[in-house]
């Protein structure tokens, strides 16, 4: 087992790392370099910001991001005070309630809002802010809630006993110290919203941020050059906010005794049923949206899933969707969690590289980008890997690879090097040391990692998009197009795959929820 005292064999584990390396580089280094050589062309580069809809598409992305931000920041304050109060009743159920939106595929949040919201608003920039909002408030409430935990009360006590109102008290003594969280909160959120592909694609109607235009550029349009121009743009936007993130403080989470002494506020119940409620009400609309239509029960839209159809357009074989999509999930997840594995120990025991970054590239690239570069880059001799049907597991393995490692690292970095060396001293090989030692310590984040990425492929919306064919459809693929079509019939099937996807999903996230540990505390 490598460790960070044997540099030799530090040097060993490095082997470690090679099939995640190449993963990505394969996958999404070299996609984007091949985007990046598109936008050469001068006329690309330069004419495409000239041409229709596209400062349309800047400005609706930039107007939607900075509002789906405040929006969901200023509505995740309020759930975020109260799950700091951790000696509240029913605590954990709610923290894990309104953390399942941001795990939930984009097409079933925005299927449930489709039947949710009044036909008035229900596409549009209302609807896209408000999907946003509901499906990143977790995120405020993961990041904000454990910093607010830990501040001391009588902080606030002591400022209230010099006269200061609570308003006062709040701005001038809990504000400065949640301002690193906040700052965090905001540029996650601001990111998800601004590459945010899946709900835009469904609730934004005629109104395109910059990733459903390069769809539209390079799908309906056939603009290649346009479309690698503006997702190489994005993706330089993106990487500078990263870059700048990264660059400032990390929110750190950590345990504090000021925990056991915040008192149960009675304010914080009310506020922690609210927040669960509202959470609850999307799923339960995208239910009863599968079963009634104009006031109406039926079961019009699940008869046509389950039984041969003769409607033009609608012909779904929902049973062979369903395996095809369980099919990718879990080749996805053999790939990514033997991999993350693997790449894991070596970052374990080197701590921190350049290697564990790069490795960590598909958390900020755009699907969509990559989804484009990998047609582009694939679609010829000796590399014609386009219509190969492994190509969509293998990518959402890639894009799942981040998430485990950001679950399995941070349990076997904190493993005592003394077990191991026990193990080693007793004559067991490294291997036998690996399985015996490290393997059952990190098995519930083995778990979770299972769990998320067979979510994660099960959802995947954006490369998947660019990469399936007409016989090769998976759920997401199959709830956009139904609801993208007109007639009551479509749309009650629509939502019935989306009601699918929903089960599935919850099932593999299942999974997560057998480990004591997190995915958000790595």
């Amino acid at each position: 087992m490598p460790s960070s005292a044997d540099p030799a064999t530090a040097g060993r584990g490095r082997l470690f790392a090679v099939p995640g390396l190449v993963m990505v580089v394969a996958l999404v280094v070299v996609p984007v370099l091949a985007l990046a050589s598109r936008t050469i062309d001068s006329a690309s580069l330069f004419g495409v910001w000239s041409r229709p809809g596209i400062v349309d598409a800047i400005g609706f992305t930039v107007f939607e991001t900075i509002l789906s931000t405040l929006v969901t920041v200023v509505l995740g304050l309020a759930p975020a005070w109260a799950l700091s109060h951790h000696s509240m009743p029913g605590h954990r159920f709610a923290l894990a309630v309104t953390t399942v939106p941001f795990m939930l595929p984009t097409v079933v949040v925005g299927a449930a809002f489709l039947g949710l919201l009044p036909g008035s608003v229900e596409r549009g920039l209302v609807a896209v802010v408000i999907a946003h909002a509901y499906f990143n408030v977790a995120v405020v409430i993961r990041t904000v809630a454990p910093v607010w935990a830990t501040i001391d009360p009588m902080l606030v006590a002591a400022a209230r006993n010099l006269g200061a109102s609570r308003s006062r008290a709040f701005v001038s003594v809990t504000l400065p110290l949640l301002k690193p969280a906040l700052l965090s909160a905001v540029a996650i959120v601001g990111f998800m919203c601004a590459t945010s592909y899946g709900v835009v694609r469904m609730l934004g109607g005629g109104d395109a941020t910059l990733e459903v235009e390069v769809y539209r550029r390079a799908i309906l349009f056939g603009d290649i050059a346009g479309a690698s121009t503006l997702a190489v743009a994005q993706l330089v936007v993106a990487a500078i906010c990263l870059f700048v993130w990264v660059g400032k403080d990390r929110v750190v989470f950590t345990e504090s005794g000021h925990r056991s002494r915040r008192r149960d506020h009675p304010a914080a119940r009310v506020v922690a049923v609210i927040a669960t409620v509202l959470t609850a009400v999307p799923i339960v609309a995208l239910v009863l949206s599968s079963i009634r239509s104009r006031g109406h029960w039926t079961l019009a839209g699940w008869r046509l899933l389950t039984s041969d159809s003769d409607v033009p357009g609608l012909q779904v074989d929902l049973p062979d969707v369903l395996f095809r999509s369980l099919a990718f999930a879990a080749i996805a997840a053999a790939i990514a969690v033997p991999v993350g594995i693997a790449t894991s120990t070596f970052s374990a025991a080197a701590r921190r590289t350049i290697l564990d970054r790069v490795l960590l590239l598909p958390l900020g690239a755009s699907a969509v980008a990559v989804g484009l570069g990998i047609v582009i880059t694939y679609d010829s001799a000796p590399f014609d890997f386009r219509s190969s049907w492994w190509l969509p597991p293998v990518v959402h393995a890639v894009v799942a690879l981040p998430f485990v490692i950001r679950v399995i690292q941070p349990v076997q970095s904190r493993i005592p090097e003394h077990l191991r060396s026990a193990a080693a001293t007793l004559g067991a090989s490294p291997l036998r040391v690996w399985a015996t030692v490290d393997v059952p310590l990190i098995s519930g984040a083995i778990r979770t990692a299972v769990g998320l990425s067979l979510a994660i492929s099960l959802g995947e919306f954006g490369a998947t998009s660019f990469l399936t064919r007409n016989d090769s459809d998976t759920l997401p693929i199959t709830v956009e197009q139904l609801l993208g079509r007109s007639g009551d019939l479509a749309r009650l099937a629509g939502h019935g795959v989306a009601v699918v996807l929903l089960l599935v999903t919850l099932v593999a996230l299942a999974f997560t929820t057998r480990s004591r540990r997190s995915w958000s505390a790595s």
